[in-house]
């Protein structure tokens, strides 16, 4: 745990796309939590050959699969939070290039060219009553 302290406050001021301190922290403690179990566990049950091994086996296949969750499935959100801006983004300008066809400068010289207007950012105002 302290090894991944050190890493994870090595890598905090390092941009977000590449910084993962939370998620190293995560796995760290993952990992020591699950060591910790495993040997409570195996100091207080009597269990033979077999299941020792099956339940190291078992501590080893979480600690995997938790750790690796924890740096994969951020990502993965991280990816498709953007995708869906890009869509986004890219469905605003079709709907400008569609209202103002002046806005990829297809017009010429003697035309007039109509400004896209700026986008008009959404508020959530309630309608005040005069009194």
């Amino acid at each position: 745990i302290v090894i991944g302290c050190f890493l994870a406050y090595k890598q905090r001021k390092m941009d977000k796309k590449y910084g993962e301190s939370v998620m190293l922290m995560f796995a760290m403690y993952n990992v020591a939590l699950a060591l910790a179990f495993y040997l409570i566990v195996a100091a207080v049950a009597n269990v033979d050959k077999n299941g020792q091994k099956f339940f190291r086996a078992f501590g080893v296949f979480w600690i995997s699969v938790v750790c690796s969750a924890s740096f994969v499935i951020p990502k993965l959100v991280q990816v498709r939070r953007e995708a869906i801006m890009l869509a986004e983004k890219e469905k605003q300008q079709q709907m400008l290039r569609a209202a103002y066809p002046a806005y990829e400068g297809e017009h010429t010289e003697n035309t007039p060219v109509e400004k896209a207007p700026k986008p008009v950012e959404e508020t959530h105002t309630l309608p005040v009553q005069n009194c």
